[in-house]
């Protein structure tokens, strides 16, 4: 409801009548909504497992979607921190550090099912519920950090470039290594707070 809300006023304000850089900025607004919409919907597909497997303690399929609630939670934690920062302080640049966290915490979470499969502590029916949640946990928390970074995106044009290229996804441009990562960075900020 909401959301159709947001599109009704975005569509009937858009006109003639607004500055463009209002405009644009309404647009950046409606395409966080989305992400935010896309990650509601995310969440919504694990719930009948999640509510199954922690209802009673399961064991190992317990303690895992535990895991997977606590991770969404510290995301939502973050995101309410961030937007309780004065806007003067703020910067979408932490969002790259949680991104990279989440993606991080799929790849360990893959192996520790792995291990607990190969250990015979968690069966396979468990183990390919788990595993499909947590690829929705895991997108619903790219969606929420993509919107926060539209929403609380940079008003100056060339600090959100900066910051937009900083955040780049590794499918948006490759990147050879950690070392030619950072110098890109330490040079943009020297740029950004050269002029």
């Amino acid at each position: 409801m909401l959301y159709a809300a947001i599109l009704e006023f975005i569509n009937h304000r858009t006109g003639g009548d607004l500055p463009p850089q209002t405009v644009a900025r309404l647009y950046q607004l409606r395409e966080a909504s989305e992400h935010i919409v896309r990650a509601v919907k995310e969440v919504k597909h694990m719930r009948g497992n999640t509510s199954r497997f922690t209802h009673t303690d399961q064991g190992q399929p317990t303690k895992l979607y535990n895991s997977l609630r606590i991770e969404l939670a510290r995301i939502l934690i973050e995101l309410n921190e961030v937007s309780s920062t004065d806007p003067e302080e703020r910067s979408v640049l932490w969002l790259e550090d949680l991104r990279q966290q989440v993606q991080q915490d799929k790849k360990t979470i893959r192996h520790r099912v792995e291990h607990l499969m190969r250990s015979r502590r968690l069966k396979p029916h468990a183990a390919s519920s788990f595993l499909n949640d947590a690829h929705y946990a895991y997108r619903a928390m790219k969606e929420m950090l993509e919107g926060a970074r539209l929403l609380y995106a940079e008003p100056d044009d060339a600090m959100a470039e900066v910051e937009r290229l900083l955040t780049m996804d590794e499918d948006d441009v490759e990147i050879d290594d950690d070392e030619r990562q950072q110098e890109r960075r330490s040079r943009l900020a020297r740029k950004v707070k050269g002029g």
